[in-house]
């Protein structure tokens, strides 16, 4: 892909919506596609993690229930939305 076409594709979504990419692994691949999705913050993000991911990967808090063992070292919702435009690339969808 070139920047004429990213930028082609980019005009397609609002100018003010945030713009973000598959996080971790190695390498680099050609852009596969720019997708709108609904994201939520994640607490506690380890350094190879992202900040975000879709709110199913993710463990909510019960409202009175601690997490405790396994669970409390799961990927946890922070309650932050952001609907946004994903980039993914060509191998994404093997992370």
């Amino acid at each position: 892909m070139t920047v004429a076409q990213l930028i082609q594709w980019l005009q397609q979504f609002p100018d003010d919506m945030a713009v973000l990419v598959e996080s971790y692994e190695n390498g680099y691949d050609p852009i596969h596609s720019l997708s709108i999705q609904e994201l939520a913050g994640v607490q506690n993000v380890a350094d190879y993690d992202g900040l975000f991911d879709t709110p199913n990967n993710l463990v909510t808090e019960i409202p009175g229930e601690k997490l405790t063992g396994i669970r409390a070292m799961a990927r946890k919702d922070n309650g932050e939305r952001l609907s946004c435009v994903v980039i993914a690339g060509l191998r994404g969808q093997r992370r």
